[in-house]
């Protein structure tokens, strides 16, 4: 299985973005859309075959995103994720989840610690590492999971 995973895109979507979008089998994005019309254009080209998890993030205040909740616990192949714009609300549900994914810093970021893989995928449109904007492709494999950091633009 494999999972797109971004964050930050700030009212920008790099095309390379919704070309791994449309090659997984499933999207999370970490928050600060900052409009409707990313997680429009992402809901698009996920339809309704790519299941599509999304978190509010700092910059979320466009009212059509107001569904959005801070926290979005989810499930795929035995495989428990939480996905959160800040990684403090992640460290809340510690014990809850395999894989918490966050963003806000824009600073690309991949650990493990106690048996949980925490992992930002930096910022597809507005990066603070230096590099270009990034976002990761995670591999689910037979419970092992690999992360591939994307270079956006």
């Amino acid at each position: 299985m494999k999972i797109a995973v971004l964050s930050d895109t700030h009212g920008f979507l790099p095309a390379k973005c919704i070309e791994v979008i449309a090659g997984s089998d499933a999207v999370v994005h970490a928050g600060d859309f900052d409009t409707a019309d990313v997680y429009r254009e992402i809901e698009a080209v996920c339809g309704t075959d790519i299941p599509f998890y999304a978190a509010r993030g700092n910059c979320d205040w466009d009212s059509d995103l107001s569904f959005l909740q801070k926290v979005q616990l989810f499930e795929f192949e035995n495989v428990k994720f939480a996905v959160s714009h800040k990684e403090v609300d992640l460290m809340r549900l510690l014990g809850k989840f395999d894989v918490g994914i966050f963003g806000h810093s824009h600073i690309y970021e991949c650990r493990r610690e106690a048996g949980i893989l925490f992992l930002n995928p930096g910022s597809a449109s507005r990066p603070r590492d230096g590099n270009k904007g990034s976002m990761v492709l995670l591999t689910l494999e037979n419970n092992n999971i690999s992360a591939e950091r994307i270079f956006c633009r």
